[in-house]
C-alpha cells in the first residue's frame, strides 16, 4: 500500500479532530481507522533504520508483497504502472534506462554509472541492467526514493533509489507460499518460498521463481524466459545479535527483444531518398525468412546495394 507523507499527515489530522470534537482520543480514532483499512503502518528501512513510513522524511512510495502480487509486478519494469514519477525503458537486450521525476542517466552503456540506484536486499546493483533480474519474487516490499539521495546512498543516486527487500527467515515458523498463474501467448509464471525453523535460535527459507512465455513476434522474440532460486540461512542467538547468509540465483534465457525491419530508403536524386515501406506485419520479428529476404535488399557487401539509384534496381 503507497501513500505520499503530507496525505497521511492531512489524514491524521482530519482523524484527530475529528475524533476530538467526539470526545474519543486520537489514538483509538486511528487505530479504528487502521483496522478499517486506512492509515496502515508500514515499516520502511529507508534511512537505514526501521521506522514508520509516516515517521519517515523522505519521498518515498512503499509497495508491499501482497500488493505487488496482486498487481502482477514480476520485475522492475512493472513497478512503472503503480509508482509515480518512475519510469524505466528497456534500451535493447539488458540494458535499461530509469528515472525518478524525470533525472535519470540517458546512456544505456553498462560503463556508466547509473544516476537511480537499485539496491536489492541492501546491496548495491552496479549497473542498469540490474532491472533485468527476476528478483520480484517472495518480496517483504519494495521502496522507491525520490532523489536526490546522495548523503545515504552515494554518488549514483541522485535521481533516487529502489530498494528490493526480499522476506526474511522467520524463527520458530514453518510457512509454505506458492502462487501460479496463466496468460495469453502461454504465459507461465510460478513462484513459492518455504521457511523452515532450525532449533530455537535459527531457521532457513528458500524461494524460487520460473516465469516463461512465447514471443510476441512471429520469428519468436519477445519471450520471456527466467528461473531464479533464494536461499538464506538466518541464526539469532540472542536479541541483540543475528548473522544471515543469503545468495540468489537467476538464470535469463529465450531469445529476447527483437525488431520487425519497417523499410528503407532508397536515392532517388542527389541528396534526395524516398522512404519504401517493407510491406512485413509489425510482429514479423527481425529473424524470419521474410525479414532475412528483405534485408539482403537493404545491405548487399561489398556493393552496398542502398547506395543504387531506385531507376537501377
Amino acid at each position: 500500500m503507497k501513500k505520499y507523507l503530507k496525505h497521511e499527515f492531512f489524514g491524521a489530522a482530519s482523524v484527530g479532530a475529528i475524533a476530538l470534537s467526539l470526545g474519543v482520543s486520537p489514538a483509538l480514532a486511528q487505530d479504528e481507522v487502521a483496522s478499517q483499512g486506512g492509515l496502515d503502518q508500514i515499516v520502511v528501512t529507508a534511512t537505514y533504520k526501521e521506522q514508520g513510513m509516516q515517521d519517515t522524511s523522505i519521498a518515498i512510495d512503499a509497495i508491499e508483497g501482497d500488493e505487488l502480487s496482486q498487481k502482477g509486478v514480476q520485475s522492475a519494469y512493472d513497478l512503472t504502472q503503480i509508482v509515480p514519477a518512475l519510469t524505466i525503458i528497456n534500451g535493447g537486450g539488458i540494458q535499461s534506462q530509469i528515472f525518478v521525476r524525470g533525472v535519470g542517466n540517458a546512456a544505456t552503456n553498462s560503463y556508466v554509472d547509473p544516476a537511480v540506484t537499485i539496491n536489492y536486499d541492501g546491496v548495491a546493483m552496479a549497473q542498469g541492467s540490474s532491472t533485468s533480474l527476476a528478483a520480484f519474487y517472495d518480496l517483504e516490499r519494495v521502496e522507491v526514493l525520490k532523489g536526490p539521495q546522495g548523503t545515504l546512498y552515494g554518488k549514483n543516486a541522485t535521481g533516487g533509489v529502489i530498494n528490493i527487500v526480499p522476506v526474511k527467515p522467520r524463527l520458530g515458523e514453518v510457512e509454505a507460499v506458492a502462487n501460479a498463474g496463466y496468460g495469453n501467448y502461454n504465459a507461465v509464471h510460478v513462484d513459492g518460498a518455504l521457511n523452515l525453523p532450525i532449533g530455537d535460535n535459527a531457521a532457513f527459507r528458500i524461494a524460487g521463481s520460473i516465469i516463461n512465455r512465447d514471443g510476441y513476434l512471429n520469428s519468436g522474440g519477445g519471450d520471456d524466459d527466467r528461473k531464479s532460486v533464494r536461499a538464506q540461512l538466518l541464526f539469532e542467538p540472542t536479541d541483540s545479535f543475528s548473522i544471515r547468509f543469503a545468495g540468489d540465483f537467476t538464470d535469463i534465457g529465450g531469445r529476447g527483444s527483437e525488431t520487425t525491419p519497417t523499410g528503407r530508403y532508397v536515392r532517388t536524386g542527389l541528396g534526395s531518398f524516398d522512404f519504401v515501406p517493407s510491406g512485413l506485419p509489425v510482429n514479423e520479428g527481425g529473424d524470419t525468412p521474410a525479414a532475412n529476404a528483405f534485408r539482403q535488399t537493404v545491405l548487399g557487401a561489398p556493393g552496398f546495394g542502398f547506395f543504387i539509384p531506385i531507376q537501377d534496381r
